[in-house]
Order: C-alpha cells, then structure tokens, then sequence
C-alpha cells in the first residue's frame, strides 16, 4: 500500500545569470554556479530541489545552446551538477517553480507479482503495433522496416548472390557438401519491433534446388531464424545451415528457390508451468509444450503442437524471482517438433511461457542464382 505524488508547476519564474560563480534561491532552492569555462558548466543544487525545474546556458545571442555530456552527484544535502555545451557559454538561465499544485495517487499491490493468481499467470498485452499489424501487416513491415543494404558484409568475402524478399535480404555464402549439399544463408532486416530474440518470428524455407543440368530437387528444407543485432552495423542479422540431404556438389546448383515467412503476434498471452521437472508441460487447444531438459542454468523446451506460438519464455527460482533468460537456439526435431534451447542464470523453479493468441504472418519468395556475383531477382 503505497501512493505516488505529482508535483505540477502553476507558477514559474526564469532567473538570468552572468556566466560567472554565482547565486540564486527561489521557493526554497538555491543554486550556487560553482564555475563556468568556455562551454563547461558546474553547479550545485540545495534546499528544496524539485522547485528548480530547468538549467540551461546561453550564447551571446541569448538563444540556448545544444547540450553534451552531463554528469551529477548527490550527497550531504546537495546535487552537484557538471554540463557540457557545444558553444562558449555567455549567461545562464534558471527556472524555478515559484507555486505547485500536488496530486496524490493512492495504489495496492495484493501479490508480489502482478497478474497473479496463485501459482497461475494468465495476462494478455498487446505486442507493438498490434493495431497496425491486425490491419495491414505487409504494410506494417514495410513502413518499420525501411531501406535495408542490399549486400551483407560478411566474413569470408563476397557472397555468391544476394537478393531482396520483402523487408529481408539474403545472401548466399557458400554450398557446402559434407554429406549433401549445405547451402549456407545469412538473412537480414531492419530493426523490426518483436522480431530481436523471437526465437520463432523468422523462417527460412528452401523449397527447390534448380540443378545445372536442369534437374529440380524438391526440398520444404525449412530452419527457424533466431535474429539478433548485426555487429557492428544496425539491424538484425541470422545465419543458416539448411542441411539438404542432397548428393551434389556447389558447382552442380543452379539456383536455390525459397521463402522467408514472418510471423509476429497480435496477442500475446502468458502462461505458466509452475513445477518445473523433466516432461512438465502446458497444453491447451493451441499447443503443447514440455521441458524436454533440465540443467542448473539450461533449460530445453520442446513444442509437439503450436511451436510457431512460443514467442520466448523466461525462468523462475524458488522465490518467485525472476533469473536472467535468454534464447539460445531452437531446432527441429525430426518427429517435427520444435526445441527451444534457453540459458537461465538460476536454477529454474517455474517457467512463464509467452505464447501467441493470435498471430499475423507473411510470407516472402526468393530465388538465389547461385555462382552469381551480381544481385539476383526475386521472382
């Protein structure tokens, strides 16, 4: 039980001093300006603090200048504050709250945690931009995604062919053939909101391989893309390794013919499995999910129904606290199900699931011409 306070400004008073040590007290606050050198600003804040609402320094024009850094330190009754300008500092300016107007919100926390409801966790948030996503999700990609590169820096050298699959590029790297043909894929994108650490938005389909000597090879090859931030540049950015089963070699294909299918959700719903043990599940009409393993700081989640659904999910010790998790990788079996690998800094004693209630999808095709240096076509 507890209330938070707003305090709200109904009279304020904009103090000007020469940019030099100087002094000002209003409604309680004192500012003392310990010194100022060329765009360098230091002061000190005491008293009633919250009434000075805004320092800001100005140039010989009298307009504000642009701030930089800012540094401060409370202790012994004080703020002391250090600022930087980009310009020389020729006055200061001071606004204090001369009157306020206080309003008081009382609240009650009933659990520890809310949305509880004894040992089950049933909320239901929208994800971002659930609105525009329920109306047009293709236009929706397009407008966040914005302009991509069309060619991925990548280690190795340049790739064998890129192209564009909506708000996606793809760039083959390479064809490796231990055991069949391995066509190595990166895919990336802009920073599309629900997408980063989603271990099942993103999808990658190979649906044929176009042989050189005009044979097709039928595939629905297919692996889950876990995106992550691109080193060193903006955007997310994945890394694929369809293993084919086809006999072959780099120079035997043609081109590669496939899909990237985005799905993000409308509604997300969170769910729990409250005893975390091996073969521990939730299941309703939509999905199933087991802890398929279990270790100190590892868990496997294993998804026989509705996999596509599981947006993340995160760990629980003993107290109901929660342990830092992150996705570490999601495979599918070959029963078909889909793993979902997550590292947890704990020992986990319940597991919160974030599942898709409802969810939007769009797919995108490519064709890569393989040996091409140049950017291939999308069909």
């Amino acid at each position: 039980v507890g209330s938070a306070t707003l305090r709200l400004p109904t009279r304020t008073e904009v103090v000007k001093l020469a940019a030099e040590p100087a002094v000002a007290e209003r409604a309680g606050a004192r500012l003392e300006v310990k010194k100022v050198e060329g765009g360098s600003l230091s002061y000190a804040v005491t008293g009633e603090e919250q009434r000075l609402l805004h320092v800001r320094a100005l140039n010989a024009a009298g307009r504000p200048l642009a701030e930089g850094s800012s540094s401060s330190m409370t202790g012994f009754g004080a703020a002391s504050v250090s600022e930087s300008y980009a310009g020389r500092i020729h006055a200061i300016e001071a606004v204090f709250a001369l009157e306020e107007q206080e309003l008081g919100f009382p609240f009650a926390l009933e659990e520890n945690r809310p949305g509880t409801d004894g040992e089950h966790l049933f909320e239901q948030v929208d994800a971002p931009e659930a609105v525009a996503i329920r109306g047009a999700f293709e236009d929706w990609l397009a407008r966040v995604s914005g302009p991509v590169a069309k060619t991925l820096e990548l280690v190795g050298g340049t790739p064998k062919a890129t192209t564009r699959a909506g708000p996606f590029t793809l760039a083959l790297q390479d064809i490796w053939s231990f055991g069949g043909l391995m066509p190595r894929i990166a895919v990336r994108s802009a920073e599309i909101p629900g997408v980063e650490g989603n271990p099942t938005a993103v999808e990658l389909f190979l649906d044929e391989l176009r042989m050189a000597d005009g044979a097709v090879q039928y595939g629905g090859w297919s692996e889950p893309l876990s995106m992550s931030e691109a080193f060193g540049s903006e955007g997310l950015v994945a890394n694929s390794s369809l293993e084919t089963g086809v006999a072959g070699s780099s120079e035997d294909v043609a081109s590669l013919h496939g899909r990237v299918k985005i799905r993000l959700p409308a509604r997300l719903v969170s769910e729990r499995i409250p005893d975390v043990a091996l073969g521990a599940r939730f299941e309703d009409d939509a999905v199933s999910v087991s802890v398929a393993e279990l270790g100190r700081d590892r868990f496997v989640l294993r998804a026989t129904r509705g996999g596509e659904r599981v947006m993340g999910a995160r760990a629980l010790n003993a107290f109901g606290e929660e342990l830092w998790t992150y996705h570490d990788g999601t495979e599918t079996t070959e029963q078909g199900a889909l793993e979902l690998a997550f590292q947890a800094k704990g020992i986990a004693r319940e597991i919160e699931l974030q599942l898709a209630e409802r969810l939007a999808e769009a797919e995108y095709p490519f064709v890569l011409t393989a040996g091409d240096r140049t950017v291939a076509r999308a069909r």
